[in-house]
């Protein structure tokens, strides 16, 4: 007896363990990059970031922006010292980047002042490239002292601090997925990560999988029995069956 999933609205069988519900990025490690090479050229998540907000950093009109610890101030040019408050960034994506050079969202977990644990955040390109983040952290905790545009600063000089910024291309479509760094994947909705529901094909959002202690042979019976009684529906299940088994069991490379 072995856990297995089995899918009567898409006749999909998934093999046990190749998916774990402890952390999204267990399941997306195939789809994480450090660098991509698109149209002959690397692109870099960094790179990608400061080509849209450096240049236009240049032109802010504070003087210094400090970071102590995990809490930012700026110095403003009087002297006065405004605090923006704690911001700390962590797994930081560039999501579904494109040739072309625009991408569908910045997937982060932000940490900041009144909240216990980091929250996820996904803001969409057209906002990010007018640094229109506002909206996108209304509990960020704000001090009337500070203009929005300290925060906005603040949170484009975190995001470009480190190199921990990476790429993250959803699957394209459910189901099995090319093997690539030898890591065999299985797309279904299970493995949707919410704050990005909106970049994944509907395939993928419709797929279902439900939980079954089941061997794969009774799995296999009880979603037969649900299939169109077309013998060509059984004949292609009991093939895909087999060739599950054959890879599971090292036969298939």
């Amino acid at each position: 007896m072995f856990n297995s999933f089995y899918s009567p609205d898409n006749y999909g069988i998934c093999m046990p363990n190749l998916w774990s519900s402890s952390s999204p990025f267990q399941c997306y490690q195939p789809y994480l990059y450090d660098q991509l090479w698109i149209n002959n050229s690397w692109y870099k998540p960094r790179n990608v970031i400061y080509n849209i907000y450096g240049e236009k950093e240049k032109t802010f009109e504070t003087r210094k922006l400090r970071k102590s610890g995990d809490v930012y101030t700026v110095t403003e040019r009087n002297g006065r010292e405004v605090r923006v408050g704690k911001m700390r960034l962590k797994d930081k994506f560039i999501v579904d980047q494109k040739p072309d050079g625009t991408f569908d969202a910045l997937y982060v977990f932000i940490d900041c002042d009144g909240n216990k644990n980091p929250i996820p955040i996904s803001i969409p390109y057209k906002d990010f490239i007018r640094r229109n983040i506002q909206p996108y952290i209304p509990f960020f905790p704000r001090n009337e002292d500070c203009p929005d545009r300290y925060i906005v600063l603040a949170f484009f000089q975190e995001l470009l601090d480190g190199d921990d910024i990476k790429f993250l291309q959803l699957p394209q479509h459910s189901g099995w997925q090319e093997s690539e760094r030898n890591k065999t994947s299985f797309a279904s909705s299970k493995i949707i990560i919410p704050t990005l529901e909106k970049y994944y094909s509907n395939d993928i959002l419709e797929r279902k999988l439900i939980h079954t202690e089941k061997k794969l042979a009774e799995a296999a019976e009880a979603l037969a029995k649900l299939l169109p009684s077309v013998w060509e529906y059984k004949f292609l299940l009991s093939v895909r069956i087999t060739s599950l088994l054959l890879y599971s069991t090292g036969w298939l490379d």
